[in-house]
């Protein structure tokens, strides 16, 4: 089994303890990718080497394909990244984690920003255009707050 996957958070309640699985971690629980502007296709990246990928909250590994077209302006929202569990803190209130995006080139290296993060989801912008005929590889790290 994976080893991120066997992480194991022990919650106590009362007299009890019972053990949870970290749902950021759980590929059963995977984020999701909606609001995806037209003429853009942005999926999770299973190509190799990441054929073993599978989506989780923690680390999201995106492909964006910009096909033959006019491209995408500078400032484009892309799309919307909800995750498939909320992040909370020990409280269970809703607490926005921190984003870090690594861009692996191809689409004329550009910048991309996450604006609006919340315990939810948050909004995939491009601060450079996209030329057409272009793949991007995004990986996203997402670290809680607490």
């Amino acid at each position: 089994m994976d080893p991120i996957l066997e992480r194991v958070v022990t919650v106590t309640e009362g007299s009890g303890q019972s053990a949870i699985a970290d749902k950021h971690s759980d590929p059963s629980h995977p984020p999701k990718i909606s609001g995806v502007v037209a003429g853009v296709t942005i999926d999770f990246d299973i190509d190799t080497p990441n054929q073993g990928y599978k989506p989780i909250d923690k680390v999201i590994k995106l492909k964006v394909d910009i096909p033959a077209g006019p491209g995408i302006n500078a400032g484009q929202q892309l799309c919307v990244i909800t995750f498939g569990s909320q992040y909370v803190d020990k409280s269970g209130d809703p607490l926005p984690p921190m984003a870090l995006v690594q861009d692996e080139g191809g689409a004329n290296v550009p910048v991309w920003m996450i604006s609006n993060l919340t315990s939810s989801s948050f909004p995939l912008i491009t601060l450079f255009g996209l030329n057409p005929s272009s793949v991007a590889r995004l990986r996203i790290l997402i670290i809680p707050s607490n």
